[in-house]
């Protein structure tokens, strides 16, 4: 259980591949290790900077990594969300296209509350563009979850090259964490 609480999340992270590089077997494999570390320890993993076309992903990758299952966001960037087989079976998830190209997540219903975890990423070199996809991610997510019976909780997280301060690149130190509301592993 995460620590915000209500038997809501499972444990989930994020991982920056920074490029699956499968033109180097080396890279590639310590990557596809890492990620199969991460998938044993949570039962939602966001990968960012993918860096190829889906149908690369899936067959140099993902087929490799067993019992979890890929949702790819739409557009630039190829980020993937890798959800526990046992988890989407156990629940009824929903992959959403929040803002073409920039964010998306994947939401289900649990003890009332409409949950989403949320991978995303923001322009990093035009201040204007990433407001803006930060204002329709909020709208997406608002419409997303009104009407939900007992409210909401939303995990995001991400590539978050545009930050300017070694603080905003720590997701998980306390304060930090409440402050920008991102998170990179829930214990």
């Amino acid at each position: 259980m995460g620590s915000i609480g209500d038997d809501v999340f499972p444990r989930c992270a994020w991982y920056n591949i920074r490029q699956l590089g499968i033109s180097h077997v080396t890279r590639l494999t310590s990557k596809l290790e890492n990620v199969q570390a991460l998938c044993r320890r949570n039962r939602i993993v966001g990968l960012t900077e993918l860096h190829q076309s889906q149908g690369v992903c899936q067959t140099s990758f993902m087929d490799h990594i067993s019992n979890m299952h890929p949702y790819y966001m739409d557009g630039g960037g190829m980020h993937a969300i890798l959800v526990d087989s046992a988890f989407k079976a156990a629940h009824d998830i929903e992959h959403v296209q929040l803002v073409h190209g920039s964010s998306h997540g994947i939401t289900w219903m649990r003890n009332n509350l409409r949950c989403v975890y949320v991978s995303f990423r923001f322009d990093p070199a035009n201040a204007k563009e990433r407001a803006r996809q930060l204002r329709n991610l909020k709208a997406a997510l608002r419409d997303l979850c009104a009407g939900t019976c007992q409210g909401a909780r939303i995990v995001m997280g991400g590539d978050r090259n545009f930050v300017v301060s070694e603080s905003q690149k720590d997701g998980c130190v306390a304060g930090i964490a409440a402050r920008d509301g991102m998170r990179r592993t829930l214990p």
